[in-house]
């Protein structure tokens, strides 16, 4: 596929004002009101939490960023694509690039969450489309992965094709067809990992995705919905996005925000969530942006507070709020609007209440949406209720985040519903009075399994009940006999893993530990694209004993670490759960960091952190011990990042965390002692948000930074000033693109601690000479989030946020 560049660019100055990354520090996120927490394989299966980690996210972030700063990474991406395509850096001569090989998860033999499933899952969903007139067809938008395709989906195991991988994101938002079924029209940038991930735009596909028009920038972050009107010789996009509604009348080549610039405009100060079109008109949801601060807020996600429906008669020219007979659609939030088929005057519309705390109602529309009826599902109970849908509440505690509704086109009279939410989907077949559970996340009560928290929903029109595609956070599922029955196979290649972290081990080389959104804890089997999962929950934190095999370990949010001796850990009774955390004390990310073999001869040494503390363990993950707090050894907090505690290869003295208000804390005494260095006073145009230490030895270490600014330091370098401290400075960093870099590795073949490798928002990227000149490292990685590195001779092994895992050889 050929890429598409960004429309513009412009260059940025350097910033002299730090900016607050403790923002929002105040906002400890409350860890889930449950009972002491007991194991998976001893007590329950263990939950996410997208109501913690969008907070989490938030809070890292300081809730900055916004559509200016989306545009910019967007420009570095361009112009980084642009040297490597051209003469490269000529500050870093180097020789022919390697390719990067992505290692998968294509698929998975099993999934374990205290039961074990024969299933399969990927990425989190966002749209699913078929092809009007070939049903083998069919595209599936992903939230970090892009947009994928198939054109044999009939087949037992299709065949996938990434079709976003030279764009300049691959950060799914919604797409839509054209009245050419070859013509896409797809929005980037998805809704609920905003902070951390960058889009808001717009690009154009003619040829079936083969290849991409130049990316239109739209006032937002983020895009929730898309959708074409047809009925004219041009088609006509209109586009919801947190910044409000924009629509193109020149087949997506321009768009205009619709009204909501100024006060008393329909959608000022609203973000838009789905678009349908119905026998009135185009009917749009829109929700009430809660103002926070300096700044419109997520407090709970989607950043809404009171929802509304608009309607248009002029193809989305221009919008009036809905007539609303007897006030019947009110108290709600976030809404998600379903049709059967474009211009039906049965319209669904599913809510969440105000605030998006949790479900208020499904509604019916008999004349397009203008007036409605609530359906009551509160008071009504499914007909095979079970522990986990005991009531009809299918969205629980995260309504913000999993709203699914499909309204089935085979069905003349538009009485055949699917509802999707946290746990389970429903279906009725009479319009709503009655329910049946037809889905479980874990396959229970004699149900079939759909992964937890629905997004999409589609229908392929062929058979006599067609095929039913759910899409959740375990990727795509479907179905040939109206739910009763579903298959996860049909997903298998599809590479769109969202990875927090990975580690690897000398003495099993292929063998990969990777955490997961949502999707566990997988271990790769031998040197295959396979990674099975023996832990639920959000995987966050990996670890595993470099100079030997003795432990590895794992986590899921809010303070809960696993060890296991049994290694590579192929079942999750191999695992059991560390001791001595402070639950009180957790925060959503609980991060992991092992020592070099170098370091730890023994094996047995991890640490990890929590809200205001960090902890050390010296028997493989059995037990942590308190080694610093905030207010006690060192002044500022921990920053609630992916790996938080920096250990020099050389020993177990020397520590570094990535503390708030750009403050390095070091330790060179075993955390004996500890020392604050304020980078941003020490090193002009540091500015926050650190996100890690990489030391090269004793004397020399470097700090890098997320900070979500234009023109500002990411990397810095510390030098041992004889006097038992450090002196801070920057080096050129030339050729890094000013992006936030979350992790940063030493090369331990180099004995100067001049080898570099920066894992950044849009790729990877290497430094021979300690960091004054860079170059984008390989070819053939997709622009996207790269989470976490981690190096084992000559092989670099990366994981990155919706792209799974690559790997690449480093041989010098």
């Amino acid at each position: 596929m050929s890429a598409a560049p960004i429309a513009s660019a412009q260059s940025s100055g350097k910033q002299s004002a730090a900016p607050d990354d403790e923002r929002y520090i105040h906002l400890k996120i409350p860890r889930p009101n449950r009972a002491a927490h007991t194991s998976q394989t001893q007590g329950q299966p263990e939950r996410d939490n997208a109501n913690a980690r969008h907070l989490w996210l938030t809070q890292r972030m300081a809730g900055l960023g916004g559509p200016e700063y989306v545009r910019h990474v967007l420009r570095e991406a361009d112009k980084q694509r642009a040297l490597n395509l051209g003469a490269g850096n000529a500050a870093t001569p180097a020789k022919p690039a390697s390719n990067w090989l992505s290692v998968g998860p294509t698929k998975d033999n099993f999934i374990q969450n205290f039961y074990t499933l024969e299933e399969n899952d990927s990425g989190r969903a966002r749209t699913i489309l078929v092809h009007p007139k070939n049903p083998d067809i069919v595209y599936f938008l992903t939230s970090g992965g892009g947009l994928w395709k198939t054109s044999n989906f009939s087949s037992p195991h299709p065949q996938w094709t990434a079709t976003t991988d030279n764009l300049l994101t691959t950060s799914g938002g919604s797409v839509a067809l054209g009245s050419n079924p070859d013509t896409i029209y797809l929005g980037l940038g998805d809704p609920f990992d905003s902070p951390n991930l960058v889009a808001g735009v717009m690009v154009k596909s003619t040829d079936g995705g083969n290849t991409w028009q130049p990316f239109v920038g739209l006032n937002a972050n983020t895009i929730r919905d898309v959708k074409v009107d047809t009925s004219g010789p041009q088609d006509i996009v209109l586009v919801a996005a947190d910044g409000g509604l924009f629509r193109s009348t020149d087949g997506g080549n321009s768009y205009n925000q619709v009204a909501g610039a100024n006060p008393g405009d329909a959608f000022f100060g609203q973000e838009l969530w789905s678009v349908v079109k119905t026998s009135a008109g185009w009917l749009a949801s829109a929700q009430t942006l809660a103002f926070f601060g300096s700044g419109f807020f997520g407090l709970n996600g989607s950043g809404g507070i009171d929802g509304s429906l608009w309607l248009s008669t002029d193809q989305g020219a221009t919008w009036n709020a809905i007539p609303n007979a007897g006030n019947t659609f009110t108290g709600a939030g976030r809404t998600t609007l379903a049709v059967a088929k474009a211009g039906d005057s049965v319209v669904y519309a599913f809510a969440a209440d105000t605030f998006d705390q949790t479900q208020l109602d499904l509604f019916r529309s008999v004349d397009g949406g203008q007036n409605w009826t609530a359906l009551g599902l509160a008071a009504k109970t499914p007909v095979n209720p079970n522990p986990d849908q005991p009531d009809l509440n299918v969205m629980h505690g995260q309504a913000f985040y999993n709203q699914m509704i499909l309204v089935d086109s085979n069905d003349e009279n538009r009485n055949t519903v699917y509802l999707g939410g946290n746990l389970s989907t429903v279906k009725s077949t009479d319009g709503g009075n009655t329910w049946t559970v037809i889905t479980n996340w874990l396959a229970q009560f004699g149900l079939p399994y759909v992964h937890a928290d629905c997004h999409a929903a589609a229908l392929i029109r062929k058979g006599k009940q067609g095929t039913l595609l759910f899409g959740s956070d375990g990727g795509l599922f479907a179905s040939t006999d109206g739910g009763a029955h579903w298959n996860s196979r049909k997903q298998e290649g599809i590479q769109t893993s969202l990875i927090y972290t990975l580690i690897g081990n000398p003495q099993t080389p292929s063998t990969t530990l990777i955490g997961l959104q949502d999707d566990g804890t997988r271990v790769r089997v031998g040197n295959t694209s396979i990674f099975n999962q023996t832990l639920g929950g959000d995987g966050f934190g990996t670890g595993w004993s470099q100079a030997n095999n003795h432990s590895s370990l794992a986590s899921f949010q809010f303070e809960n670490i696993f060890y296991s001796t049994v290694n590579p850990p192929s079942d999750q009774n191999d695992w059991n759960q560390s001791s001595g955390l402070d639950p009180a004390d957790a925060n959503f990310a609980t991060p992991i960091d092992t020592p070099a073999a170098t370091a730890d001869p023994s094996g047995l040494v991890f640490y990890t952190s929590s809200f205001s503390k960090i902890f050390k363990s010296t028997d493989g993950g059995v037990n942590f011990n308190l080694i610093g707090q905030q207010g006690v050894n060192f002044g500022h907090f921990p920053r609630a990042v992916l790996h938080t505690v920096g250990i020099s290869p050389v020993d177990l003295n020397h520590l570094g965390v990535p503390g708030t208000g750009g403050n390095l804390i070091i330790t060179t005494d075993g955390a004996a002692t500890w020392t604050e260095y304020p980078l941003n006073s020490l090193v002009p145009g540091y500015a926050s948000f650190n996100a890690g230490v990489a030391w090269a030895n004793d004397n020399l270490l470097y700090a890098h930074s997320e900070a979500p600014i234009p023109g500002v330091i990411h990397v810095v370098k510390g030098v041992a000033d004889g006097h038992g401290g450090y002196t801070f400075s920057a080096p050129a960093n030339i050729g890094l693109p000013d992006v936030p870099v979350d992790k940063l590795q030493v090369d331990p073949r180099d004995s100067s601690g001049s080898t570099l490798y920066a894992a950044t928002w849009i790729g990877v990227y290497r430094s021979t000479d300690g960091g004054n000149s860079w170059s984008q490292l390989g070819k053939g990685l997709p622009a996207v989030v790269v989470s976490d590195l981690y190096e084992n001779g000559n092989t670099l092994r990366v994981s990155t946020y919706g792209r799974g895992v690559w790997e690449i050889n480093i041989a010098r």
